[in-house]
């Protein structure tokens, strides 16, 4: 049986407090979660390179920067913070890429959350996105009640949020590249989708509540395991 790993930031950590976790103990999945919360693109680099060779690992990939990472500077100083930041990202995902291939790993990887729509773009970024092999989820346009995910590159009032709702609900418009949040707003109840005053903290918390981390990992991750990945 191949040992499966999990590699990522809080997104991937949410995966420890879920229903669906204890379901890998009962079907005797040998599993070991890496991912640490607040985890970079290259904090999470450093996690695939602790990884056992032929085995299995869930990937999931995190901020393009962070405000204490060596690149955030790029927001104040690159012409199009976006499109260095990619390139950055490319560099991280080139040199996993060779870790995958020289220790013969089998891999799901996909993005935490939206951090740019499809129209800033161009065909090169597109083509290189698409090259990686990663999962990325369609959102269409729809209401949500937060107006950002986690942490954003750009101000959301400039791509995401279209309107106000007096409802207090914004509007998102549609995204293609999107991640795991993505997946929630499209699948779990509105009310239910975010980790919100959870333990009473005054900052609403836009991190994707148990109960989706649950059904994501139910729905959408632990089929993909059981299709690619050897688990028996």
């Amino acid at each position: 049986m191949k040992k499966t790993y999990l590699c990522g930031c809080s997104f991937t950590d949410l995966f420890k407090h879920t229903q669906q976790s204890v379901h890998f103990l009962n079907k005797n999945i040998s599993y070991e979660f890496l991912s640490q919360e607040s985890s970079s693109n290259s904090d999470i680099l450093n996690q695939l390179k602790q990884v056992e060779p032929n085995s299995n690992v869930v990937l999931q990939w995190s901020s393009l920067t962070r405000p204490m990472d060596s690149n955030f500077h790029r927001l104040k100083t690159s012409e199009n913070p976006l499109f260095d930041l990619l390139e950055d990202w490319y560099l991280v995902l080139d040199e996993s890429q060779k870790v995958i291939e020289q220790r013969n790993l089998t891999t799901i990887q996909f993005f935490g959350w939206a951090q740019w729509k499809d129209d800033e773009l161009n065909d090169y970024h597109r083509d290189k996105l698409n090259s990686y092999g990663l999962y990325w989820f369609y959102c269409p346009k729809m209401w949500d009640i937060i107006g950002t995910s986690c942490f954003q590159i750009h101000n959301p009032l400039d791509w995401t949020l279209q309107t106000k709702h007096n409802e207090k609900k914004y509007l998102w418009d549609d995204i293609t590249w999107g991640g795991m949040s993505e997946w929630v707003r499209r699948n779990v109840e509105e009310e239910k989708r975010w980790m919100g005053h959870h333990n009473n903290n005054p900052h609403f918390d836009e991190h994707p509540s148990h109960h989706s981390a649950d059904r994501f990992l139910k729905e959408w991750l632990y089929p993909k395991m059981e299709k690619h990945f050897e688990l028996d």
